[in-house]
C-alpha cells in the first residue's frame, strides 16, 4: 500500500467517516487501527522491528520519568546540600543509563540494518590497502518501511522525557499511535511529542475547512508526483543510469531535471501526508518551506526538510556545542587563535558531525557522506568568509536590499545545491565527484534533449507543470493563500476548479511503463 493507490485512498476515506462517527474520547482508536492496518499491509513481518522500538521506547521513558519522580521526593527528605548532590548527581547517571541503554538498541539496529554491508565493503576496502585477502561479504538484510522516520521520532521522545521536556505516555497503544500515524510514518515529518501527539489522543471535531483544505493538500501533493517527478526521473535514468555515454551538457540537464525531481517528489509525499492529517484535524510540522528560494545554504536547510534538520540542530549540534570537551576546546583555541577565530573552531566541528549525519541518513555508502560534508564545508565556508565579503560588498556598494542582488543570491544558492544532488543520485563517491567535474565541461554542439525517454508532449508538461508551481510558491513566498483564493470564489466556480485540477492529474499524470508513482524516493528511508 502506498500513498498514490486505490487501497490508500479507500482506508483514508474510511478512517475519516469512522473517525467523526466514533465518540471523541474513542476517535483516537481508529487512527490507531488504521495505522496498524497501514503498516502491516505495506511491511508484513517487518512491523516485529516496529513493535521493538515502541516497546523499548514506552518503557524507557516510565523508567526515566519514576528516576526523577524519586529524584523528586529523596531530595525533598535531604537535609544538607551535599546529600541532595550526591542524591541528584546519584539519579542522573541512573537516568543516563537508561537513555544510553534505549539509544543504543534503537540506533543499534538502525545501523545494523542500514550499514551493515557499509561497513563490510569498508573493512575489505582497508584490508586490502594492507595487503590482507579479504572478500568482501554481503548479508541480505530487508528495511523496515519508515525506519529512520520512526527511529529518529521514537529517540527524540526519549532525549525530551530524559530533559524533562515532555511527560512519559502512560498508554503504550496511544503511544503506539504516535510513532505509527499512517500519513506520516513513510515520508515524515519527524515529528516532535509536543507538537503532534496531543492531536493525535484528543478527538478533534469536524470541520469542513479542514476536510476540503487537506484534500486540496493533498491532491497537490498528487499533482506534484505524478505530473512532474515521475515524469523527470525518466530522464534523470536514461542519464545517470549510463552517464559515461554523456557529455556535460545532458550530465548539467539532467542534474536540473533531478532537482526537480527530488522537489516535487518529497514534498509531494509530504503534502500527502500533511493534507490527509488535516482531514482528521491533526496538523503536521512543516517539512518544507519552498526552500528553492533560500538566499544562502543555511538558509536552504532552515526550509528543507526542516524535520531533520531541527532534530539534528536539538539532538545533535546544541548538545555537542555546549558539552564539557568542547567548551575546553573552545577557550584553548580562543587563546591561539583569537576570539573571533578561535569560536568558530567548536561550531564548524559540530557542523561537520550534523551534517554527516544528515548525509547517512539519506543511505550508507560514502557518497552520502560525501553529500553532507559538501553542504558542511560550503556552510562553514560562508562562515570563514564571511566579515571579508561583508567588506567587499560594502566598498563596491552593493545594495543587500535589491530585488536583482537578491534574485543572483537564489540562483546561485539553487545552482550550489544542484551541483550537490550529484552525490546524492551517484551509485558511489567517485561516480558523483566524475559527474561533477563533466558537467562542468559542457558539449553543446552534440547536445539534444531528445532520446532521453521522454517526448515534446512530456517536456510541454513539465515546462507548464513547473511554470505552474513557481507561480504557486511565488505567491506564498509574498504572503498569499492560494488555498483561501480558491475557497473565496463561488461555489459553481470553485467546484469546478477541483474537477479540473482531479481532471489535470488524471489527464496529465505519468503513467504506465517506465513510470512507478509506487516509489517515492524518501520512502525506504
Amino acid at each position: 500500500m502506498n500513498f498514490i493507490s486505490i487501497p490508500f485512498f479507500l482506508l483514508t476515506a474510511v478512517c475519516v467517516v469512522l473517525y467523526y462517527r466514533f465518540p471523541k474520547h474513542l476517535r483516537w482508536t481508529v487512527l490507531l487501527a488504521g495505522s496498524m492496518l497501514f503498516y502491516l499491509v505495506a511491511a508484513g513481518g517487518l512491523v516485529l522491528y516496529f513493535i521493538g522500538t515502541i516497546l523499548t521506547a514506552f518503557f524507557g521513558a516510565l523508567v526515566l520519568e519514576r528516576i526523577r519522580e524519586r529524584q523528586k521526593v529523596l531530595l525533598s527528605q535531604a537535609e544538607t546540600r551535599d546529600e541532595k548532590k550526591a542524591l541528584k548527581a546519584q539519579a542522573d547517571k541512573q537516568a543516563r543509563r537508561v537513555l544510553v541503554l534505549v539509544l543504543v538498541i534503537n540506533f543499534g539496529y538502525l545501523i545494523l540494518l542500514k550499514y551493515l554491508n557499509a561497513f563490510s565493503s569498508g573493512a575489505a576496502w582497508l584490508c586490502g590497502l594492507v595487503g590482507l585477502p579479504v572478500s568482501e561479504r554481503t548479508f541480505d538484510l530487508v528495511m523496515p518501511l519508515g525506519v529512520s522516520f520512526y527511529t529518529f521520532q521514537a529517540m527524540g521522545y526519549e532525549i525530551d522525557v530524559y530533559r524533562g521536556k515532555v511527560a512519559a505516555d502512560r498508554n503504550i497503544l496511544k503511544f503506539a499511535l504516535f510513532l505509527s500515524f499512517f500519513p506520516q510514518i513513510v515520508q515524515g515529518p519527524i515529528a516532535r511529542h509536543s507538537q503532534l501527539a496531543h492531536q493525535l489522543y484528543a478527538g478533534n471535531d469536524f470541520d469542513y475547512d479542514n476536510l476540503r483544505r487537506g484534500a486540496l493538500l493533498a491532491m497537490f501533493g498528487i499533482f506534484k508526483k505524478l505530473v512532474i517527478a515521475d515524469r523527470a526521473a525518466v530522464l534523470v535514468a536514461a542519464v545517470f543510469d549510463t552517464y559515461p555515454q554523456y557529455t556535460g551538457t545532458f550530465l548539467m540537464f539532467a542534474a536540473v531535471f533531478y532537482t526537480l525531481q527530488l522537489y516535487c517528489d518529497f514534498s509531494g509525499g509530504i503534502d500527502i501526508a500533511a493534507g490527509v492529517s488535516l482531514m482528521f484535524g491533526v496538523e503536521l510540522a512543516k517539512n518544507f518551506e519552498r526552500p528553492y528560494f533560500s538566499k544562502n545554504i543555511p538558509e536552504f536547510w532552515r526550509r528543507w526538510h526542516m524535520s531533520l534538520g531541527s532534530w539534528c540542530r536539538d539532538y545533535i549540534f546544541y548538545p555537542m556545542s555546549l558539552s564539557k570537551p568542547m567548551t575546553r576546546l573552545s577557550k584553548k583555541c580562543r587563546k591561539v587563535m583569537g576570539n573571533t577565530y578561535g569560536k568558530m573552531v567548536t561550531v564548524i566541528l559540530c557542523q561537520l558531525v550534523s551534517f554527516v549525519i544528515i548525509g547517512l541518513w539519506h543511505g550508507a555508502q560514502f557518497m552520502h557522506a560525501a553529500f553532507g560534508l559538501y553542504h558542511a564545508g560550503l556552510i562553514i565556508l560562508g562562515i570563514l568568509f564571511e566579515p571579508m565579503i561583508l567588506k567587499v560588498s560594502k566598498k563596491l556598494r552593493v545594495n543587500p536590499d535589491s530585488k536583482l542582488f537578491q534574485a543572483f543570491q537564489i540562483l546561485r544558492t539553487l545552482f550550489l545545491v544542484m551541483m550537490g544532488r550529484f552525490f546524492s543520485r551517484a551509485s558511489g563517491f567517485r561516480q558523483g565527484a566524475s559527474m561533477m567535474f563533466h558537467a562542468f565541461v559542457p558539449n553543446f554542439r552534440d547536445f539534444t534533449i531528445w532520446g532521453l525517454g521522454l517526448t515534446g508532449w512530456d517536456y510541454a508538461i513539465v515546462a507548464v507543470a513547473t511554470a505552474a508551481l513557481f507561480c504557486i510558491s511565488l505567491a506564498q513566498e509574498r504572503g498569499y493563500s492560494v488555498s483561501q483564493v480558491i475557497f473565496s470564489r463561488p461555489l459553481v466556480q470553485r467546484w469546478c476548479m477541483y474537477l479540473l485540477i482531479v481532471i489535470l492529474v488524471v489527464l496529465l499524470g505519468a503513467y504506465g511503463p517506465g513510470y512507478n508513482s509506487a516509489d517515492f524516493i524518501y520512502m525506504g528511508y
